[in-house]
């Protein structure tokens, strides 16, 4: 029966997005696993939701520095190999709830690198 349990737990986590990545408020950690997920693990949908995150999250804070840095991930993102993985699913859905789409993707890191710059 243990193992049973133990089976199901492992089967559930592996189908969760950020299996194995603890939660956290902070942004600073948000970003950090982040580039973990998509740079490390070729995980690029966890990735993505969390410096979407951070970037709320800092907006709602003021918190520039921590914003640029948020924005540079984003960028770096984008044209990431964790990406290029997910072809078909960016494809579909774009990126940022489909405001960027995947053919465009290059083009946005370069608008997010530049709003880095500015700030």
């Amino acid at each position: 029966m243990r193992n049973v349990i133990v089976f199901l737990t492992i089967i559930s986590l592996a189908g969760c997005a950020a299996a194995l990545v603890p939660h956290t408020n902070d942004p600073e950690q948000k970003v950090t696993d982040a580039y973990w997920l998509f740079d490390t693990k070729q995980r690029p949908l966890p990735a993505q939701k969390f410096i979407l995150e951070a970037i709320e999250i800092y907006q709602k804070e003021g918190n520039d520095s921590g914003l640029a840095e948020a924005y540079i991930a984003y960028a770096i993102f984008l044209r990431s190999y964790a990406v290029e993985l997910y072809t078909e699913h960016y494809e579909t859905t774009g990126f940022n709830n489909g405001a960027i789409l995947f053919k465009d993707r290059f083009n946005a890191s370069i608008t997010y690198l530049d709003k880095s710059r500015a700030i």
